[in-house]
């Protein structure tokens, strides 16, 4: 089969699942002042997510950002990264069981953010303000840094995925 036709097969199984993907439960996390509250969302995991693809596959998810779905088949980020990661290479790690905190790098809270990082916990500086954590099928929003919320965010979701069922 062509790579043209496998493109176009990818794209109308990413439609499809999109379309049948919903969010299943929103829970509220407050923790401090009413300006950090967290939003955390259940995602139901993208129906391709069994498939491997090459670096620099082109993919569509159901979800964005994603947090399930195709993904590489090598090994995990971990630790502190130095900048903002491919999504292929983040949905790689969640579906390893890895928690993924993507945080501005500009915070006022960024060296206790830090400490979270270990080889379950990846954490990403990017120009956004907020953080944002994934896990696979979840996702935590916060508009500031809440340690509180994004810590127990990890220590929850750590090892959740569909490799650790």
């Amino acid at each position: 089969m062509s790579t043209q036709a496998m493109s176009a097969i990818w794209s109308k199984l990413a439609l499809v699942a999109a379309t049948v993907s919903a969010v299943v439960v929103v829970v509220v996390v407050g923790f401090g002042q009413p300006s950090s509250l967290c939003v955390e969302v259940e995602h139901a995991i993208d129906p391709l997510s069994s498939f491997h693809v090459d670096p620099g596959t082109s993919v569509i998810y159901t979800t964005d950002p994603p947090t399930s779905g195709p993904h590489l088949d090598n090994e995990n980020l971990s630790g502190l990264m130095g900048g903002p990661q491919d999504e292929l290479e983040i949905v790689t790690a969640l579906e390893g069981g890895e928690v993924v905190i993507e945080f501005d790098r500009t915070s006022e809270n960024p060296a206790r953010l830090i400490e979270l990082a270990d080889d379950a916990v990846v954490l990403v500086p990017v120009e956004r303000d907020g953080v944002q954590a994934r896990a696979w099928g979840r996702l935590l929003t916060c508009p500031t840094v809440d340690v509180e919320a994004v810590s127990e965010f990890a220590r929850t979701n750590r090892l959740r995925s569909r490799a650790h069922e």
